[in-house]
């Protein structure tokens, strides 16, 4: 920037004796004139990007493997963690920012706790998770707790390889698979370092959805048209969610018009939401599994000529930011969501556990809590008055801890709780 403004002073000093001056001259004074305006142009664009709350490194292996990492250090750490992360490090990733989300309010979780935390990223490759895993166990100095997601199936040999090195290791957000549990058991059954699990109830998130887009729907339409757009056939949140959906239009007597699948992507739901209008025109409502897929839903919509929230109407799942402008708005019916806190809300189950407090007692070693909250147009403003800058430091997560606070003795990670602080 120096060198530029220095080139700008003197070409404007130039620009006073432009007569005396060469043709070759003149070409490059206009040359640097419109590289100063461009340079201010990118600058000024990176400036009004939401920034990452947590710094993003990169670190190699021996193999020149790349991993995306956020580190949380402590000077004298009470315990040490690892999160083997599968989602996309940027916040601008087509499959929304989820993932970002999760490891920023674990992040947040750890400054209370004074506890290290690093989160690799696996970059939605199952195949990352194995190798970030392989790499974490061969540190010479190894985490006292290992946090893995069953994304794409992937746990029980993540749990194994932990579990063999002798290090705690435990399961959020997605669960095993009824097979997986058949052949692997439960948390400290037949691994003992599988100390337990906490998803949240994906089924009530699925008949959530259903429910806060069919509902407005109803008073504008005498027959409701549903098309589904899901993640994936393979991982259990999807799974769930779908069951949710049936659940709901079971009890209405209701069918979708398809399920399709667009693994969790803006622009393929987009596409895919193309072809559904184009072969059930008389579409009024869209299910979609998350925030980036119900944008692409609602991008096809318009283009299409239709006017979310008014001719048809659309909901999704992860109080993504830009999803949370649209319910704002009107465009969305609704956002389901409060399961990225789980990331946090295990760093407080795990505090409490190396204290000496064991969640298996209380609410045993397979929790699935009633994190799922929904978001419309009538409390939008409330949550985003309070959280819209995602400053997840501003929550004393140690309040939540039963170290300290007796009177706790299930976990309350409910939206209201959280907001009661503030």
């Amino acid at each position: 920037k120096l060198y530029l403004f220095q080139h700008l002073f003197i070409d404007i000093f130039c620009l006073r004796h432009y007569n005396n001056i060469t043709q070759n001259s003149r070409v490059n004074i206009v040359k640097n004139y419109f590289l100063f305006l461009f340079i201010i142009a990118v600058f000024t664009t990176v400036g009004c990007k939401r920034s990452e709350p947590q710094k993003i490194s990169i670190e190699k292996d021996s193999k020149d493997v790349v991993f995306f990492t956020t580190k949380v250090r402590q000077k004298n750490p009470s315990f040490k963690v690892t999160f083997i992360n599968p989602g996309e490090h940027s916040i601008d990733a087509t499959t929304g920012d989820f993932w970002t989300m999760v490891g920023n309010f674990m992040a947040a979780a750890a400054e209370d706790f004074n506890a290290d935390l690093d989160i690799f990223y696996a970059e939605r490759q199952f195949v990352n998770e194995e190798i970030i895993m392989d790499r974490v166990l061969k540190q010479k100095v190894l985490p006292d707790y290992i946090i893995v997601v069953n994304e794409k199936l992937v746990a029980p040999s993540l749990i194994k390889k932990a579990d063999s090195a002798g290090v705690k290791i435990f399961l959020i957000l997605n669960d095993l698979t009824k097979e997986q549990k058949a052949a692997h058991k439960n948390p400290r059954e037949r691994y003992v370092n599988w100390i337990g699990s906490l998803v949240p109830d994906n089924i009530t998130a699925g008949y959530l959805i259903a429910e806060n887009t069919i509902r407005p729907a109803k008073k504008k339409f005498q027959n409701i048209s549903v098309s589904a757009i899901n993640g994936n056939r393979a991982t259990p949140a999807s799974v769930e969610r779908e069951i949710g959906m049936i659940n709901y239009m079971d009890k209405l007597k209701l069918k979708p018009n398809q399920i399709t699948y667009a693994e969790w992507d803006t622009q393929l739901a987009y596409e895919t939401a193309a072809g559904l209008l184009k072969r059930y025109p008389d579409t009024n409502v869209f299910w979609t599994a998350n925030d980036p897929m119900a944008l692409g839903a609602l991008k096809a919509c318009v283009d299409a000529g239709k006017t979310p929230g008014k001719d048809i109407f659309i909901g999704g799942l992860n109080w993504s930011t830009d999803a949370l402008e649209k319910v704002k708005t009107g465009e969305l019916a609704c956002s389901v969501g409060g399961h990225f806190m789980v990331g946090g809300w295990v760093m407080v189950i795990l505090n409490d556990y190396q204290n000496g407090i064991d969640f298996s007692s209380t609410e045993g070693t397979l929790m699935q809590l009633q994190i799922f909250n929904v978001i419309t147009s009538a409390n939008v403003q409330k949550y985003l008055n309070v959280f819209g800058d995602q400053n997840w430091n501003k929550i004393n997560f140690n309040k939540f801890c039963k170290k300290n606070n007796n009177f706790i003795k299930k976990y309350d990670f409910s939206i209201n709780n959280i907001l009661s602080q503030f």
